[in-house]
C-alpha cells in the first residue's frame, strides 16, 4: 500500500509541453516507509510511458493497462518488488476479444429519415433543474446516456456566449430505451437556470443515432449530421406594486414581462396562488376577487413569464396584495305576521346574524 499524505508526498500533474500530460506521484510505501516514485506520461496520439524514479522498494504492484471492464493487460513488471528507477518499455498488446452481450436492433431497414431534436426545455425536477431534451423518435440508448455528447454553457460575467468567459455546466443524462426523452440533471452546483444565458450543444456529427442507425440530424437540414445549438437569454418581468383590495371586489393588475430574444411569453401562476385568482397566459392580466373567507389576509402570489426559445426560460416575479376585510351589515330573518287578542301580550325571537361573526 503506498499513501501520498506525508511529508514531502504529493501528486504533480506537468501540462507544459503541448501534446502530452504528466502525471506523477511522490508517494510512500505503508509496509517499509521508504519513497515510491513514478509517473505516467499520456500522449494525445493515445501513446503513454511509465516512468520510475528512485526508491520504488518493497513492493506488490499491479502494473498493466485496463479498459474498465475488470480485464488487463499487464506489464512485465508486474509483481515485482524493485522497480528503483527501472526502464520504461513498450507494451506488446495482443489481439482479443470481449463478450459484451447480445445487442437487439429494433430499427428497420427501410427507415431512412434520420431523427430531429424537436426541443430543449429547462424544468425544475426533484433531483434540480434540469433540461427535457425531446427527440422525434427512439435514439440509440448508449448514445443517450453519454454525458459527452450533450454541452451546456452559461454566459460568464460579461453576458456574451462563444467567448474565454464561458462556463462550462455538467449534466448527467437520464434515458430509457424506446422514449423520446432525455432528461438533462445539471450537477454543477447552485445553477437554477432561472436568469441568465445558455447555449445547450447537442453534438449529432459524430453520434446520437436512432435505432435503425441512422445519425440525428441536429441542424434540421433533413441531412443527417450537423450539431444542435441553442442559444436563449432568460425573459424578465418588471416587479409590480403591492396592492390591496377589499372582498368581494375584483382587482386586476396587469404583469408585463419582457423577452431579449422576442420570444413568445406565456404567463403563469406559481404554486400556493389562492383560490380563484387567475392569469391570462397571452397578455398577463391578472383578476382575482378576494372571498369573505380569504379576507383580511396579506398574499404574495409568484407569476411567471416563460419564453419559447431553446432552451425555454423563466422569470418571476412576486406581486402582494392586501385583501381587506369589509364590515357588512347583520342580517335579519323575514318575520311572518301573527295574531292577537285585543290587550294581550304579544312576544316571539328574532335571531340576526352577522357575516363577520360581530357580536
Amino acid at each position: 500500500d503506498l499513501f501520498t499524505y506525508g511529508d514531502g508526498n504529493d501528486i504533480y500533474v506537468d501540462d507544459s509541453t503541448a501534446g502530452e500530460i504528466t502525471i506523477v506521484w511522490d508517494a510512500t510505501v505503508a509496509a517499509t516507509g521508504g519513497p515510491a516514485l513514478f509517473g505516467i506520461t499520456l500522449f494525445d496520439d493515445g501513446q503513454f510511458d511509465f516512468n520510475y524514479g528512485a526508491g520504488n522498494a518493497g513492493l506488490t504492484p499491479t502494473i498493466g493497462v485496463g479498459r474498465g471492464d475488470g480485464t488487463a493487460t499487464l506489464s512485465s513488471y508486474d509483481g515485482r518488488a524493485e522497480l528503483n528507477r527501472a526502464a520504461s518499455h513498450e507494451f506488446t498488446f495482443a489481439p482479443t476479444f470481449a463478450d459484451i452481450g447480445a445487442y437487439e436492433f429494433l430499427g428497420s431497414t427501410l427507415d431512412d429519415t434520420p431523427p430531429t431534436l424537436v426541443s430543449a426545455t429547462a424544468v425544475t425536477t426533484p433531483q434540480g433543474p434540469a433540461i427535457h431534451v425531446l427527440f422525434s423518435e427512439a435514439v440509440d440508448p448508449i448514445d443517450a446516456n453519454a454525458p459527452a455528447n450533450y454541452e451546456l454553457r452559461e454566459a460568464g460575467p460579461n453576458g456574451l456566449l462563444g467567448d474565454a468567459d464561458d462556463v462550462a455546466l455538467g449534466v448527467d443524462p437520464d434515458y430509457q430505451a424506446g422514449e423520446l426523452l432525455v432528461v438533462l440533471h445539471v450537477t454543477t452546483p447552485g445553477v437554477s437556470l432561472e436568469a441568465g444565458r445558455y447555449e445547450l450543444v447537442v453534438h449529432a456529427d459524430s453520434t446520437i443515432h436512432d435505432l435503425a442507425g441512422l445519425r440525428l440530424d441536429g441542424d434540421g437540414d433533413g441531412q443527417a449530421g450537423g450539431n444542435f445549438i441553442a442559444a436563449n437569454q432568460t425573459p424578465s418581468i418588471a416587479p409590480p406594486d403591492a396592492v390591496s383590495v377589499d372582498e368581494g371586489t375584483e382587482i386586476a393588475v396587469h404583469l408585463a414581462g419582457n423577452d431579449p430574444d422576442d420570444d413568445t411569453l406565456t404567463y403563469s401562476l406559481g404554486p400556493g396562488a389562492p383560490a380563484g385568482a387567475a392569469i391570462d397566459s397571452a397578455t398577463g392580466m391578472f383578476r382575482w376577487t378576494p372571498t369573505e373567507s380569504q379576507a383580511p389576509g396579506v398574499y404574495h402570489i409568484a407569476v411567471r413569464a416563460t419564453d419559447n426559445g431553446s432552451p425555454a426560460l423563466t422569470a418571476t416575479t412576486t406581486l402582494t396584495i392586501t385583501a381587506n376585510e369589509v364590515n357588512d351589515p347583520p342580517a335579519l330573518p323575514v318575520i311572518s305576521d301573527r295574531s292577537v287578542e285585543d290587550g294581550a301580550p304579544l312576544s316571539f325571537a328574532v335571531v340576526a346574524t352577522d357575516p363577520e361573526g360581530d357580536a
